[in-house]
């Protein structure tokens, strides 16, 4: 099992983007990246349309964090400590998603020379209604999360702080549950595996 900590919470599962609207896609649904400082990364988003006309979109990043309860918190550009929306550039920022096709975002990510420790944002893939066609839409936005780690700047500080143990029960195994906390502002991946001694 390979679970992602976020910086400053404990241990939590959740969705990075789930769609509001059936005819928008985005993959992939999260963005994570490993760079020193003055560096410079690219990453591709895929726009999927699933409907049968031509959408256009509207990418933009937000600043975003992981609140203690595991939920995506979302706010404008500068809102949030240790924003990343300055690093962020998309091209195309507009492009348009023909029908049953999908089209391609640039993110580039660059890292500023000064930057320590672990970064939050959001690039948001917006639908865009038609103000053509006679019908009512309802815009579609697609969140996904990018976190960077800024390499050689800060250790990690990801420690388990309490293990619990379950019985085993008839026809239930042993279990054990783990809380894991990062205590510092770089985020985290832990590992867990089993292994059983037959000796």
């Amino acid at each position: 099992m390979t679970c992602t900590l976020p910086s400053l919470v404990g241990l939590a599962l959740w969705l990075p983007g789930v769609a509001l609207a059936a005819s928008i896609q985005v993959s992939p649904n999260l963005i994570s990246v490993e760079g020193a400082p003055g560096t410079t990364h690219v990453d591709t988003l895929a726009v999927g349309n699933r409907g049968r006309r031509a959408l256009r979109v509207s990418a933009y990043a937000w600043d975003a964090t992981v609140a203690e309860d595991g939920a995506l918190r979302t706010s404008p550009p500068g809102t949030m400590e240790r924003s990343i929306v300055e690093w962020i550039s998309i091209s195309p920022t507009n492009p348009t998603v023909p029908a049953l096709r999908s089209a391609e975002l640039e993110v580039s990510i660059s890292i500023p020379e000064d930057a320590s420790g672990g970064y939050m944002g959001v690039v948001y893939v917006e639908s865009v209604p038609s103000t053509v066609l006679p019908t009512s839409e309802v815009a579609a936005r697609l969140g996904v999360p990018v976190l960077v780690n800024v390499t050689g700047t800060e250790p990690p500080q990801t420690e388990v702080v309490q293990v619990r143990s379950i019985p085993p029960t008839e026809g239930e195994p042993l279990v054990f549950e783990l809380v894991v906390q990062n205590r510092g502002t770089r985020h985290g991946w832990t590992h867990a595996s089993s292994h059983q001694n037959r000796n």
